[in-house]
C-alpha cells in the first residue's frame, strides 16, 4: 500500500526527473516495495530545467526574463535590470515616450531621451528654440511666418536673396 509521503515523493520525482528510493533501500540494498509503508527520500540531480534546457547549479544563462541562475533546490532566480524614470520602471532595451520625446532604458538606471521641445495645444509654435503664441509672427530667413495652431505656422514663400 502506498503511503501519502511515498506517492508525493514519486510525484515530485516524476516531475523533476529525480530518483526515489526508500531509506531501507538506500542503506540495506532493498528497493521500494508498494506493499510496505516506508519513508522515502528523493535524490535529485543538481540541475534546473528551463525552456527545454538543462542547467547545472550555479550556471547562469540569459532568457526573456533577464539574467538567470540555477540555484540549489531546482530553483531558477532571474535578475531583471531596470531603469526607474519618473516613478515608472522600464526593462533594459525598452523604449517609451516622455511627452513627445523618445526614451530608452540603457541599463545601470540610465535613461536616454531625445530633447525635443514638446508643445501642448495651447502653447503655439516653436522655431529656433523659441516658442511663439498662436497669432504671433516671426521671421524665417526672409519670410514672415504666423503661428496658427500647435506647431503649425503659415509662412510666405518669397525667394531670399543671398548677400
Amino acid at each position: 500500500m502506498l503511503t501519502y509521503l511515498s506517492v508525493f515523493c514519486f510525484f515530485i520525482a516524476a516531475i523533476s526527473t529525480g530518483d526515489c528510493h526508500s531509506i531501507a533501500g538506500v542503506f540495506g540494498g532493498k528497493n521500494y516495495s508498494a506493499e510496505e509503508p516506508t519513508i522515502m527520500i528523493c535524490i535529485f540531480p543538481p540541475v534546473c530545467y528551463y525552456e527545454g534546457e538543462t542547467y547545472e547549479v550555479g550556471e547562469t544563462f540569459s532568457s526573456f526574463m533577464g539574467e538567470c541562475t540555477c540555484t540549489p533546490g531546482h530553483m531558477i532566480e532571474c535578475f531583471i535590470e531596470i531603469c526607474e524614470y519618473k516613478g515608472e520602471s522600464y526593462r533594459v532595451g525598452q523604449t517609451f515616450m516622455d511627452d513627445c520625446n523618445h526614451c530608452s532604458c540603457e541599463g545601470n538606471n540610465v535613461v536616454r531621451c531625445t530633447k525635443k521641445l514638446c508643445l501642448t495645444t495651447d502653447t503655439g509654435c516653436a522655431y529656433n528654440n523659441k516658442v511663439y503664441k498662436v497669432g504671433e509672427s516671426y521671421m524665417k530667413d526672409c519670410n514672415t511666418c504666423i503661428c496658427k495652431a500647435t506647431n503649425t505656422a503659415v509662412c510666405t514663400k518669397m525667394a531670399c536673396v543671398l548677400d
